[in-house]
This record gives C-alpha cells, structure tokens and sequence, in this order.
C-alpha cells in the first residue's frame, strides 16, 4: 500500500477517533483532568472559505465555538499572567494569541473576545514599514490561485502542483520553503515580480487581510 494512502487513512482514523472521544466523554475528561499551560496561535478569523488560499484560517463560527469551550473548561489567561506563571491549579491554562494582526482579526474576533470577556495578545507585523501592505508568504497564496500556473524566478522555474503549491520543477522544492531560508531581499524582489502578474488589489475578494 503507498505510503500516502497509508498516512490519509491513519490521519482519517485520528479524526474518527476524536469524534468518538467526544461522543463518550473520553476527551472531556482528558481536558477537565489536564494541568499545565499552553499558548494558543490563532492567524486569520473569516466568514467562510477558510481554506480558500491556506490552513492558518477559522472561521468566525468555529472560533466562536473555540471560545465557548474555553469559557466552560480551561482558564484564559492575558501573555503577561502566563508569563508571569499567575496559573490556574485547578483548571488547564491557555493564552490566546494572533499573528501578523489581519485586519480581521479585529472585524471577526474582537467582538467575540469582548463578548467572552477573554484576553488576547495581537502581534501585528511590521511590514507596512517596507512600503508595502500585504505579507510575502501571502501574496504567493493568492498568486497560486489567481496567477499563472508557472513562471521563473531567480534562474528557476516554479510551477503550482495539486495542492496549489508553487514547487521547483528541478527538485520538487517549495517556494515558500525556499524563501524562508532567505533574506527579505529576496521575497521582496518576489512580490514586486508578482505584482505584474496579478493585481489583488483590484479584486477585494482575493484579500486575505479583510477576507470579509
């Protein structure tokens, strides 16, 4: 049997797995039993679609329902309290956090963190200071699925595989693991390069910021 097929079905019995554990209670009283503290990374809240372009996503609903458990089960602490170890002994800790401050997060989540009185830290990046108002990593998810299926860049030719990946074509290398071996020089070369193959900016519907 392939080895890919073999790592869907153990992926897909994990799944059934916990839904199981969740019908019988088994996970309930793994997460009532459990001490400790863990940060939380949240990227991007949307309405919908939220695998449209990559897997860093929720949407708004199921960030709601991610919230209302661990409003019922867990203690949410602000960054400074963990920290700063103020932890809870009787219930497990967790610190919400959100990378690159997309403008959703403040459309989509805010509410929702006032709502449940939860704190939450916000890492906002500083890329706007380079002049330009969209993440490198990004503007190659967009490109990947409104740009061409292939094009050259520094000497080597990149084309999108089935999962709307840009890969190398001489050694199967993916651009974005690529880039992150790099300096910005090298992404920012990229995304001006990218900009005459396809404007997002003329397309609200393609932007991952709002992603309304």
């Amino acid at each position: 049997m392939p080895a890919m097929l073999l790592k869907k079905i153990r992926k897909k019995f994990l799944y059934i797995s916990n839904d199981l554990g969740n019908l019988w209670g088994r996970n309930l009283r793994f997460f009532t039993a459990a001490r400790g503290a863990r940060i939380l990374v949240y990227h991007g809240i949307c309405e919908e679609g939220h695998l449209r372009y990559n897997n860093s996503f929720v949407t708004k609903n199921t960030f709601q329902q991610h919230l209302e458990y661990y409003h019922r089960y867990f203690n949410v602490l602000s960054l400074d309290d963990y920290f700063n170890r103020k932890w809870s002994s009787d219930r497990f800790n967790v610190c919400i956090t959100f990378d690159d401050g997309y403008s959703n997060n403040y459309k989509y989540a805010y509410p929702l963190l006032i709502k449940y009185s939860m704190p939450a830290a916000f890492f906002v990046t500083g890329i706007r200071d380079t002049g330009r108002d969209i993440l490198w990593n990004d503007a190659i998810a967009i490109l990947s699925k409104h740009g061409p299926k292939e094009f050259e860049f520094q000497n080597t030719t990149y084309r999108t595989n089935k999962y709307a990946q840009y890969v190398s074509v001489s050694d199967g290398r993916r651009l974005t693991n690529i880039l992150r071996q790099g300096g910005f020089d090298n992404k920012a070369q990229l995304m001006e390069q990218m900009a005459a193959f396809y404007d997002f900016r003329k397309t609200p519907q393609t932007t991952i910021s709002g992603n309304s």
